[in-house]
C-alpha cells in the first residue's frame, strides 16, 4: 500500500500539473474526426535489426503490478503524486539512456468530436538523458481498461532527438517494459506509428494493424494513399516491376481483412529497389497493435 502524502508533497503535484498537461496537449493532433494521440515513433532505432546484439533488459521486478496502479488511479485511491512516485520506479538505465523526471497522472474519460469515447486513463511521461546529461528524447505512455476489463498499454510517444537514434534505446526499453507489462497481465500494446521513421521501425518490430474498426480503416486509407504517392512520384519514378508490386499490395487492401498485407510484409517488400518496402513505410502513419 502506497502511503498518503503530506501537504508539501501535494503542492509538488499542483506545481507540476501545468507541465504534465502541456505534455499531453503537445502529443495530440487533429485527424479529421477530432483529437487523437500521436503514438510511439522509434525514429530509426531499428528495434528488430538482426545485426544488433541482444541488449540486456532492465530488471523491473520491484514495480507494483501495473493493474493495481491503473485501477487505483481510476478509482481515485491513488492521486497524481502517488502515481508519480510509483512510476518513478521505472527511472533506470535502458541501453544508452537513463529515464528521468517521470511524472504520472489520471485523466478522465472524454468524447471525441465524432462521438467515440476515449476511456479514462493513467499516464506517465519521462525524459531521456545520456551519460553526459544531454537531452536524448522523451516517452509518454497511457494505460486503461477496455470494455471487457482487459488492461491496455498505449505507447503514445517514444521520440529520440537527432543524434540519439540507432543506439539501442528502444530495444532495451521495449524489452524491459514489455516484460513488466506481460507479468502484470496486460492484454496488448497499441502504437500509432508516425513521424520520421516510426512507420518502418514498428513494422519491423512485428506490430500488426490495430483491429479497432476506426483505427483499422484509418490505417488502410493512409497506406493506400501512401502507395499512391509512390506510384505517382515524378521526381524519383520507380521501375515497372516495383510499381506492379505496390499495386498488388494496394489491391489486397480492397479485399477481406484476412488478406491485408501486414506492416511487416510491407516493410520487407523488395524489388528492383531492395529497400522498396522500407522506403514506403518510412514516413507512413498507421495504428499498430502487439498482443502480449
Amino acid at each position: 500500500m502506497l502511503h498518503r502524502w503530506t501537504h508539501a508533497e501535494s503542492e509538488w503535484t499542483n506545481k507540476n500539473t501545468e507541465t504534465i498537461t502541456d505534455t499531453v496537449r503537445e502529443a495530440r493532433v487533429e485527424d479529421g474526426h477530432g483529437a487523437r494521440e500521436v503514438s510511439g515513433t522509434m525514429d530509426g532505432d531499428g528495434l528488430t535489426d538482426a545485426a544488433r546484439p541482444r541488449t540486456p533488459t532492465t530488471d523491473l521486478s520491484h514495480m507494483p503490478p501495473l493493474g493495481e496502479l491503473v485501477d487505483g488511479g481510476l478509482r481515485g485511491d491513488l492521486d497524481d503524486y502517488d502515481l508519480t512516485v510509483a512510476f518513478r520506479g521505472l527511472e533506470h538505465q535502458y541501453g544508452p539512456y537513463h529515464l528521468e523526471d517521470v511524472a504520472a497522472w489520471h485523466e478522465e474519460s472524454w468524447i471525441y468530436d465524432d462521438g467515440r469515447i476515449k476511456p479514462a486513463e493513467v499516464s506517465f511521461t519521462g525524459q531521456l538523458r545520456d551519460a553526459d546529461g544531454a537531452d536524448a528524447g522523451s516517452v509518454l505512455y497511457s494505460f486503461y481498461r477496455d470494455d471487457r476489463g482487459r488492461l491496455v498499454v498505449k505507447n503514445n510517444l517514444t521520440e529520440l532527438n537527432d543524434g540519439f537514434r540507432g543506439k539501442g534505446f528502444s530495444t532495451a526499453f521495449s524489452g524491459s517494459t514489455e516484460e513488466y507489462f506481460r507479468r502484470s497481465g496486460a492484454d496488448r500494446i497499441l502504437v500509432t506509428a508516425a513521424l520520421a521513421d516510426g512507420g518502418a521501425a514498428w513494422a519491423k518490430a512485428g506490430y500488426d494493424w490495430d483491429d479497432d474498426p476506426h483505427n483499422l480503416a484509418t490505417s488502410i486509407g493512409n497506406m493506400k494513399a501512401r502507395i499512391g504517392e509512390f506510384l505517382d512520384e515524378l521526381d524519383a519514378p520507380i521501375s515497372d516491376r516495383d510499381a506492379a508490386l505496390l499495386r498488388d499490395m494496394r489491391t489486397r487492401f480492397d479485399g477481406p481483412s484476412t488478406g491485408f498485407p501486414s506492416p511487416q510484409e510491407l516493410v520487407m517488400l523488395a524489388g528492383d529497389n531492395p529497400k522498396l518496402g522500407d522506403d514506403l513505410m518510412r514516413g507512413s502513419t498507421w495504428h499498430g497493435m502487439k498482443t502480449l
